[in-house]
């Protein structure tokens, strides 16, 4: 008998976890990467250089959450690179690259 109840206890346990993953994934956010409207651009002078290093410091990511790059494809791009090409702010050797589709 105390077997069975022991039994029950985990399968509620179970069921309480699975229920409370599913309510964490569902709480997935979508940052707009710079997080104002003028999206993903270039800045346009020295004082906004680290304006998207100072924008991931500050905000809080989560897993599950997705980044959201908004430009204008015709004069820019996505590009993965790595932390060398990144401090050296070269783009000659990307590992990725991303288009709109």
């Amino acid at each position: 008998m105390a077997s069975i109840s022991y039994q029950n206890k985990v399968f509620h346990v179970l069921g309480l976890l699975s229920f409370l993953l599913v309510i964490e994934k569902s709480n997935a956010f979508q940052f707009p990467v710079g997080g104002d409207l003028k999206g993903w651009t270039v800045p346009d002078n020295t004082s906004s250089k680290n304006h998207y290093n100072d924008w991931a410091n500050i905000t809080r990511f989560q897993i599950g959450d997705s980044l959201l790059f908004s430009y204008d494809s015709s004069k820019d791009s996505v590009l993965q690179v790595s932390k060398e090409d990144y401090d050296n702010c070269t783009t000659k050797n990307p590992i990725a690259t991303f288009h709109d589709d």
